[in-house]
């Protein structure tokens, strides 16, 4: 018999979540690095190997946006390195000498998520804040329904960026924001 009294019940996971969400918060604002800067825009200094890139990328939507920054939303690949979308979104910043911010939502709601998958979100959320934060990019956290938070950014993104998806259910809600959101987008193989 195993001992499962590691794992939390269901209404202190989400707890659990938001008060890690809050330490890295506040790790962030003790290194004078706020979650809400969008000022953040990549120099010259970051390559891309367009490359590695080649037949990995689909435009899933396009259109003419006029906004001030890409928008890489963390959805699959969490992790900086050997991640190609956040390869590719550094790329388009420096394409359009725009800011690139990285966007990762916790949707506590969504249907296939378990105890298991939020505990390999947050563990590996550590390195990615201190990853990005030394490449100067812009990181922001969210919490709430995929579609919603996505709509409060869209006035502003120029170009989302987004991981592809294998599941029916999230591709499905990708599509449906895509159509909805009429931003230009792409998402990227892993």
């Amino acid at each position: 018999m195993t001992n499962n009294t590691h794992i939390p019940h269901l209404l202190s996971r989400e707890i659990f979540i938001v008060e890690y969400l809050k330490s890295i918060v506040l790790d962030y604002h003790k290194n004078k690095l706020a979650l809400s800067c969008t000022h953040c825009i990549i120099k010259g200094e970051e390559r891309v190997n367009m490359n590695i890139l080649e037949g990995r990328i689909k435009q899933t939507h396009k259109a003419e946006n006029k906004g001030k920054y890409i928008l890489y939303w963390m959805q699959g690949a969490f992790r900086c390195n050997y991640n190609h979308s956040l390869e590719f979104s550094i790329y388009l910043s420096n394409l359009y000498n725009l800011p690139l911010t990285v966007l990762v939502i916790l949707n506590l709601d969504y249907p296939e998520a378990n105890y298991r998958s939020f505990k390999f979100f947050l563990e590996g959320l550590n390195d990615i804040s201190n990853t990005l934060k030394n490449r100067k990019i812009s990181l922001h956290l969210r919490k709430g329904r995929f579609e919603s938070v996505l709509s409060e950014y869209k006035t502003n993104i120029h170009t989302l960026v987004t991981d592809k998806s294998y599941l029916p259910n999230l591709k499905n809600i990708k599509i449906d924001i895509f159509k909805k959101l009429n931003l230009n987008s792409y998402e990227v193989m892993k």
